[in-house]
């Protein structure tokens, strides 16, 4: 009997591995079809395991959101039957695919496998389009701010790149102050190269969003973790001292890197494309108010926003702008739904490194939510978004005593 249970258990693990690869493969959109490889895993995985898909809360919400998006973006726009997998099917099916993987595997790491394979795989698309641009495709950026896509061999916009390496990012700092310590040089390469990247594409998400994560870190650290108040101290004094060092690097211009740093186009947009310069998010924003009762169905690009913007620069604000209150409501339901069971998680789970990185990886995407238009740029980063917020569901209720096949 008990041959034939690590028998089982060795079976689910290679399948456990399998699926991973294909996470990854398609987060990776190896050779440009990463799309469609998400998309047969899916439809497989669903058929493979009907009978024992449990249908949720927030998988019902992402089905409406989902139904009537696709059903107004079709009328605005002309109909392509890709879009039928792509907006009406993969939202909820990544979700409930993501639950029940974790849910079914009697790997308590799997959410922390799963995690670190969707983010490896954005990390090397992402890399791979940096070596691209950097020495094949570089443009004048004087006049452009571009990025090159090794995969689709063509240019793509600044956003759309800096999402691959933005939820790594976020990955790598929850590792470095939650994870085991072999995780410490993975984490520190990644963040070297996304670092890179912002600065090269002058990409102030990426910091933005960094420094908020690291801060809610250092404030969760000392006044909420069961640490020694000597522990807390040191962890002051360091970020006392860390911020002394900067303060005169910066001051004194050693090794001439405060030079260097003023004359990039990152701090150029940092001092002079504020929120409230032509462009900036506020002004968009208040445009967008304006006009929003005159299109309660959403609209094809008859929005008029602040500098002849295209975009709202918001993930929700988007979703109507493109296809009105409806999907937009279901989709604020959805991500104040992932909020809830977040922190349902925190508190039922006993793994003190998953439940943190899990919690760094949804912070970061909520909190670029609110200022790219996510869904419109590159809408399989929320799918794998999707099936993370999945997984956590599924964890909260993983056994090791009721495994499905």
């Amino acid at each position: 009997m008990q041959a034939i249970q690590q028998q089982e258990r060795g079976s689910l693990y290679r399948r456990d591995i399998l699926c991973l690869l294909t996470i990854f493969i398609s987060s990776m959109d190896f050779l440009g079809i990463g799309g469609d490889f998400l998309a047969i895993f899916l439809l497989a995985y669903l058929i493979l395991h009907i009978r024992h898909i449990v249908i949720t809360q927030q998988a019902i919400l992402l089905a409406l959101f989902s139904i009537f998006y696709f059903i107004f973006y079709s009328y605005h726009n002309s109909f392509v039957f890709a879009d039928l997998l792509k907006y009406l099917v993969m939202p909820w099916a990544c979700y409930l695919v993501g639950s029940h993987f974790i849910r079914n595997s009697p790997n308590r790491n799997l959410l922390l496998l799963m995690i670190i394979s969707i983010s490896a795989g954005f990390f090397l698309h992402g890399t791979l389009n940096v070596v691209s641009y950097q020495f094949f495709h570089r443009v004048d950026e004087r006049y452009a701010r571009l990025a090159y896509d090794f995969w689709h061999k063509d240019y793509l916009s600044v956003t759309a790149q800096g999402l691959l390496f933005l939820f790594p990012a976020a990955i790598s700092i929850g590792l470095l102050f939650f994870g085991d310590r072999k995780w410490t040089i993975p984490s520190l390469l990644v963040l070297s190269i996304s670092l890179y990247n912002a600065i090269q594409q002058a990409y102030r998400a990426f910091f933005f969003v960094s420094g908020l994560l690291i801060v809610g870190i250092l404030i969760y650290i000392l006044f909420t973790a069961k640490i020694s108040l000597r522990r807390r101290l040191h962890i002051i004094l360091g970020v006392v001292i860390l911020f002394l060092i900067v303060l005169i690097v910066w001051e004194a211009d050693i090794a001439h890197l405060k030079s260097t740093f003023v004359s990039t186009r990152l701090y150029r947009r940092i001092t002079q494309g504020d929120l409230l310069n032509a462009g900036g998010r506020i002004n968009i924003w208040k445009s967008f108010f304006d006009n929003w009762l005159r299109y309660p169905f959403g609209s094809n690009n008859q929005f008029v926003l602040y500098g002849g913007q295209t975009y709202a620069h918001n993930f929700w604000l988007d979703i109507y702008r493109v296809a009105g209150i409806l999907p937009f409501i279901f989709s604020i339901s959805a991500t104040i739904d992932e909020i809830i069971i977040l922190f349902r998680f925190g508190r039922l789970h006993t793994d003190r490194s998953i439940s943190p990185i899990a919690f760094c990886f949804t912070s970061a995407a909520i909190i670029n939510f609110m200022v790219e238009p996510i869904y419109i740029a590159n809408p399989y980063i929320y799918y794998f978004f999707l099936m993370i917020q999945g997984g956590i569901n599924g964890a909260m209720h993983q056994s090791k005593s009721e495994v499905t096949p």
